[in-house]
């Protein structure tokens, strides 16, 4: 019977999810990078495979966007994502991810190497928002993940609600996100869901030159940790950004993320966002977001 051996990024890849593999959980844009679980209460647009479903009824134009990330050698990812506001009816989303997770080495019981082969996730993630009395927001997503790897299967899938309150400079949110069944499933093992409960708020200044939120995040499994984040406009359609994070399990990642955003670049409002985060000894993550609304 063969076993495999998985490298050290994959392994990493199991410690940040607790053994779980979920990987809508990972970031694939470059808000995520930056503001780590703060992009829920601070990302003006949803985007990828990380979304608050309560924001999106007040989007009031189609919104596409496409992202890449490169992280550990080997090991990339990306996701598109659209948003259709359906008029009073509210605004839905649809978004795809994917995730190629480094090579696996294949050995003999006696040692022998058997070959290499990749390992890959896909995800997929549909939600849908509505705003009520012109400043509550109400939100659903459900996602799902599937993980193939050379004799197994892994799958599963989650949901995430969601309600926030907007009105003027103000923005406030409660979130409970992975919500469901244990997953994922590979044959009779199955891993508890480790259920996200979040709580934040947000203001505008200065005619939305300066922006910031502050949130906490509560993992069942795990301890609570803030997210911060701040974003600054020194120039028209230029955006600075910070995000600050510190989650006790992920110990070699930097707290700190820096972002910058450059939109509305044409006739249409188009905009190009990277983000950039240290994990010391394993390697930086960058990704790149590019959108447009219409």
């Amino acid at each position: 019977m063969k076993r495999f051996i998985i490298i050290v990024w994959a392994m990493v890849l199991a410690h940040t999810a607790q053994a779980q593999l979920l990987y809508w959980d990972l970031p694939t844009t470059a808000e995520q990078v930056v503001f780590g679980e703060g992009c829920f209460l601070q990302s003006r647009e949803p985007q990828g495979l990380m979304q608050n479903p309560s924001a999106l009824g007040f989007i009031k134009y189609r919104t596409l966007a496409a992202s890449g990330i490169q992280w550990w050698q080997e090991v990339y990812g990306g996701s598109a994502s659209a948003v259709l506001p359906v008029r009073r009816y509210g605004t839905v989303s649809l978004s795809l991810g994917y995730w190629s997770l480094g090579t696996l080495a294949g050995y003999s019981e006696d040692g022998r190497p058997m070959g290499t082969v990749q390992s890959q996730a896909a995800n997929l993630g549909l939600g849908y928002g509505l705003v009520l009395a012109d400043a509550w927001g109400l939100g659903l997503t459900l996602k799902s993940s599937r993980l193939n790897l050379p004799d197994r299967y892994d799958w599963g899938w989650s949901s995430d609600i969601a309600l926030s309150y907007k009105r003027g400079l103000i923005t406030g949110s409660l979130m409970v996100k992975d919500l469901g069944p244990d997953h994922p499933r590979n044959n009779d093992i199955r891993y508890p869901q480790n259920t996200a409960y979040m709580a934040g708020a947000g203001a505008t200044y200065l005619d939305g030159k300066i922006s910031g939120s502050a949130q906490y995040n509560i993992r069942k499994e795990q301890g609570g940790y803030p997210s911060l984040s701040l974003e600054l406009a020194p120039l028209p359609s230029l955006n600075l950004k910070i995000g600050y994070e510190k989650v006790p399990e992920l110990t070699d990642r930097s707290p700190l993320g820096f972002g910058i955003e450059i939109n509305k670049l044409g006739r249409r409002d188009l905009s190009v966002a990277y983000g950039y985060r240290s994990y010391g000894d394993l390697g930086n993550i960058q990704a790149m977001t590019m959108g447009i609304n219409f």
